[in-house]
């Protein structure tokens, strides 16, 4: 397993006016071991080029800010690239971190 250290992005809604609420990413750091990693692959689609999509799953030492806001993540930071986030699954005192495809804002 291979160490890692990087930002989890996280989905907050912030209040903009008066029933008005807008999400907004918030970014956190943590520490974890990259428990599982294949070579990217690309997927057909309906674009002009095929989507990236990198399995990968990351363990990270969860505090208590993930363990109650883990369905709002988002994203993970390996390698330089921001990757979706498409499966938590709490392991207490960690959180499995399986990626998906790049994330694009």
């Amino acid at each position: 397993m291979a160490k890692w250290y990087g930002k989890i992005g996280y989905a907050v809604s912030v209040q903009v006016k008066p029933s008005v609420w807008k999400p907004r990413i918030e970014e956190h750091s943590y520490f974890g071991d990259v428990e599982r990693k294949f070579a990217s692959r690309t997927e057909n689609s309906d674009t002009t080029n095929d989507d990236l999509k990198f399995d990968a799953q990351i363990s990270i030492v969860a505090d208590q800010y993930a363990i109650q806001h883990f369905a709002s993540m988002k994203w993970v930071e390996l390698y330089g690239v921001k990757w979706k986030i498409s499966k938590v699954e709490p392991r207490h005192p960690r959180l499995i971190l399986t990626l998906g495809g790049q994330y694009v804002e």
